[in-house]
């Protein structure tokens, strides 16, 4: 069930609520950044047992909290969460206390080292540090009735931390002042601070919602009975074998034969009537109708919890050999599990935003937070305050899952070489499909020609002074681009900024048609290249037809040599926008 769930890697994707070009482009790196943010954490590691917990147990959890200058994603376990079964009643606990047993070298670390803060995030007093280090040392390690363990034959230097939190009840920094976020040890505090966000800094994870209380169910809860039946069997079945498998051997009584005679203490011995002559039999250990219903308890399992033999057992039916049926019968399969699947997709926007909330503090706090993501090709380093910094309210979020090709390579390799085949793919979105590491780099030269241009468009659409009369907003096609596509996504963003501005009201205010209009002006230039080169193009067949039927060689340019890019005046002067798109002028 663990690989069924995690087999697709859900992605979040923000999106811009209205905004300019900034916002826009700060959301396209806030994806990015992302992105970076869960390889830095581990997350997809950490999602995996969550579900692994929740498929087994009913129940995930995921503890997202800051570790000085980083962000710290954790798995609690069950027995780690406590929530008042009165107070979690009806699924909506106000407070959550976290027990646990924690290295007092990472404690000492995280609330009295270089980079510790206290509540207010200033530098921790001397006083103060030297207070939660000698308390820390002098901190036990504590049982479930929180006495003392004295273990002198522990290795491990750790002690229990306990950490209450409970939420408001008006939540943000105007509201309610109950709440509280407090980590203290047996016998000293080392943080207290008032808590003013309207959930906890955990997300939980459930494969069945039960019918009352914070806990779910699992497939331990639903196979208990199955699995109790399997052990008894089991355990019959061995005692049977272990008495009546081996030789029986029956021997008359007064023989003088001793039992070591026959085995040497091994299988079993019965005396019976005397002048009968020694007879080994071998009868059956148990009737047959208990093998079968012994081996109808684990299909009955799966069936009952939804898995089905096929999946457990790592089969295929006879004859399903193609990726795309096989693909098929997986999506059929999953039917008993799509509610678990859309939960562990939507609760990667619950994760996303409780690091982005600690990724602000660190920020608030150190003065700036840095990510590493990867390209196609390169990597590149996101700052948050520089690159991204947008508020919560100016996007909306959804959990897009990526993989929606095969999921084995050889699959997805056949699935896009057939839209390859089939035109739908060129050779550059076949290497971009594949996702294989080694293509990278040449899938990123051959797309470069159509990148150029997606780079020119959105810096005539971002820039903040696209009609500055030193023409730093506009920048020109040239020859050695793909100008058809230049043409084809100019002309695309064109009629996209046109209805959101007039949908927005703003479509006579003077970016826009600043934008408008360089966007026209671009469309032009690209054209013009195109033409000229469909008629040299055309020229040049001409010429190789008729000097084929001359019989005469054809003339070919010179090796190496390199036409020069058109000026503006050579392609032309800015005409007047196209008549069916022109911009409006202010009024």
């Amino acid at each position: 069930l663990t690989a069924k769930v995690i087999k697709n890697r859900p992605e979040t994707m923000y999106l811009p609520v209205g905004g300019d070009a900034k916002l826009r482009s700060r959301i396209r790196l806030l994806n990015r950044f992302t992105t970076g943010l869960h390889l830095h954490v581990n997350y997809q590691s950490r999602r995996k047992r969550r579900v692994r917990d929740a498929a087994l147990m009913g129940t995930g959890l995921l503890m997202h909290s800051r570790d000085g200058r980083r962000v710290l994603t954790e798995n609690m376990q069950l027995w780690q969460v406590n929530v008042d079964p009165v107070d979690a009643r009806d699924n909506d606990p106000r407070a959550v206390y976290i027990i646990r047993s924690l290295d007092k070298g990472v404690l000492k670390q995280r609330y009295a080292g270089k980079d510790a803060r206290d509540e207010a995030g200033q530098p921790i007093t001397p006083e103060r540090r030297e207070r939660i280090l000698d308390s820390i040392e002098a901190a036990p390690l504590l049982n479930e009735a929180f006495q003392p363990i004295a273990d002198v034959y522990s290795m491990s230097n750790r002690c229990t931390v306990i950490q209450g939190i409970h939420l408001p009840s008006e939540a943000g920094s105007g509201g309610s002042r109950d709440g509280r976020d407090t980590v203290c040890l047996l016998d000293d505090t080392l943080w207290d601070k008032r808590w003013t966000r309207p959930e906890f800094p955990i997300t939980a994870l459930f494969k069945d919602d039960g019918i009352s209380g914070w806990w779910g169910m699992g497939l331990g809860d639903e196979l208990s009975g199955f699995q109790e039946r399997i052990a008894m069997m089991d355990e019959r079945l061995e005692y049977a074998h272990r008495v009546v498998g081996g030789q029986i051997w029956m021997k008359p009584e007064g023989s003088q034969i001793y039992d070591t005679d026959f085995n040497d203490a091994i299988g079993v011995v019965v005396s019976h009537t005397p002048g009968m002559p020694p007879v080994a039999t071998n009868p059956q250990p148990v009737h047959e109708q208990t093998y079968e219903y012994f081996k109808g308890l684990i299909p009955d399992a799966y069936g009952f919890s939804g898995v089905s033999t096929m999946s457990a057992q790592s089969q295929k039916p006879a004859g399903v050999t193609a990726a795309l049926a096989l693909q098929t019968l997986d999506d059929l399969e999953t039917d008993r599990f799509i509610g678990f699947e859309m939960d562990d997709e939507e609760i990667v926007n619950e994760d996303t935003r409780h690091q982005l909330h600690i990724v602000r503090e660190i920020a608030e706090i150190y003065g700036d937070f840095t990510v590493l993501s990867a390209g196609r090709g390169t990597g590149e380093k996101i700052y948050w305050m520089r690159d991204v910094n947008v508020p919560e309210d100016s996007y909306v979020v959804q959990a897009w899952a990526v993989s929606l090709m095969p999921k084995t390579p050889a699959a997805k390799m056949q699935r896009v070489l057939e839209y390859g085949a089939n035109g739908y793919f060129n050779k550059a979105q076949v290497l971009k499909y594949t996702g294989l590491p080694d293509t990278t780099e040449e899938e990123a030269l051959m797309l470069s020609a159509q990148d150029v241009c997606d780079a020119q468009i959105g810096h005539m659409l971002e820039c903040e002074c696209p009609g500055a009369k030193d023409g730093a907003g506009f920048l020109p096609p040239t020859e050695h681009q793909d100008c058809d596509y230049a043409l084809s996504r100019a002309q695309s963003f064109y009629n996209k900024l046109q209805t959101d501005a007039i949908e927005r009201g703003t479509i006579r205010d003077t970016d826009v048609i600043a934008r408008l209009t360089n966007l026209d002006k671009y469309m032009q230039i690209a054209k013009f290249i195109s033409d000229k080169a469909k008629a040299e193009a055309a020229a040049m067949q001409a010429q190789a037809m008729q000097a084929v039927q001359q019989g005469t060689a054809v003339p070919t340019p010179p090796a190496g040599a390199v036409q020069a890019p058109l000026t503006q005046q050579q392609a032309g002067p800015a005409a007047a926008p196209l008549a069916p798109a022109a911009p409006l002028s202010p009024a």
